[in-house]
């Protein structure tokens, strides 16, 4: 009875063990979109910006891709001031149109299907200054 007892604990960690494994080979189910830019010809003029005061005080972005083969969409990130990114939204399009106050920002994209997600995109730095 006791090596039966043994041979389901050791079963239970090579389980555990492997799905853990798993999870960490996410990013490599899908590519990464590529091509990230922002405008749909990449030019320096991508956005809707709002002028008040003598200053520009938001943009709305015009952020585009390249599509990725078998993805059901894509989830767009933004830099936090902590260094890491942060979802801001998901699409299932190859266009995000978020809104950015002053200042600067780096943003990119993955692809997803499922609970896969790809590494990110190349990353797009955008600065809404006077």
């Amino acid at each position: 009875m006791k090596k039966t007892s043994y041979a389901l604990i050791l079963f239970i960690i090579i389980s555990i063990t492997y799905t853990s494994c798993e999870k960490d080979k996410s990013s490599d189910c899908l590519s990464a979109p590529a091509n990230f830019r922002c405008g749909e010809g990449g030019g320096s003029i991508c956005g809707v910006y709002h002028y008040s005061g003598g200053i520009f005080t938001c943009v709305s972005l015009s952020l585009y891709w390249d599509e990725v083969s078998d993805a059901e969409g894509y989830n767009v990130y933004r830099k936090g001031t902590s260094g890491q990114f942060q979802l801001q939204g998901t699409t299932t399009t190859t266009h995000f149109s978020p809104f950015q106050g002053r200042g600067t920002v780096i943003w990119a994209v993955k692809a997803y299907k499922g609970d896969c997600e790809s590494g990110f995109s190349n990353e797009f730095e955008s600065v809404v200054s006077k």
